[in-house]
């Protein structure tokens, strides 16, 4: 049928490792390389924005230029953790270290698939509380940043 919306719904019901309550959760990931399984792609529409859409079909734009100028250079620290997580005993020890300089356009990380867009709505399983939308997040894998940067040197 040609009237059929080119969406589903991905739903899962996951345990809170935390509290070990039962959780509805809704999300996707939308990267530019390609659409993912639901029919979303980013695309670049300048240096500085990005577009999401949805079977070709336009939805929103996110202008990334004041973030763009907050960043001129990045100290990323990668460290293994040692300790229960999230308690005093937790410890980092730092194995690699970078400094990144010299972003580039925002354009080729984009359709490198080095951006990406995650959307996330969770809700207990027992519907106890309202759905929680935790809105739209953009991350950049940390094997991609150097889609993203000039100058990758490593310090450490």
């Amino acid at each position: 049928d040609n009237n059929l919306p080119c969406i589903a719904e991905k739903e899962v019901i996951v345990v809170d490792s935390a509290g070990g309550s039962m959780k509805r959760k809704l999300f996707t990931t939308v990267k530019g390389d390609r659409k993912n399984n639901l029919g979303f792609i980013l695309k670049a529409r300048n240096a500085h924005a990005v577009d999401l859409y949805h079977c070709e079909e336009y939805l929103a734009t996110w202008d990334l230029e004041s973030g763009k100028r907050k960043i001129d250079q990045i100290l990323l620290a990668l460290a293994k953790t040692q300790g229960r997580m999230n308690s005093k005993e937790e410890r980092f020890h730092y194995v690699k270290g970078y400094i990144l300089s010299g972003q580039k356009d925002i354009y080729e990380a984009i359709y490198a698939g080095a951006v990406v867009l995650e959307f996330c709505i969770d809700q207990p399983a027992d519907q106890t509380a309202a759905p929680h939308d935790r809105g739209p997040h953009i991350r950049i894998p940390v094997a991609k940043l150097d889609k993203l940067f000039k100058h990758v040197e490593q310090v450490l």
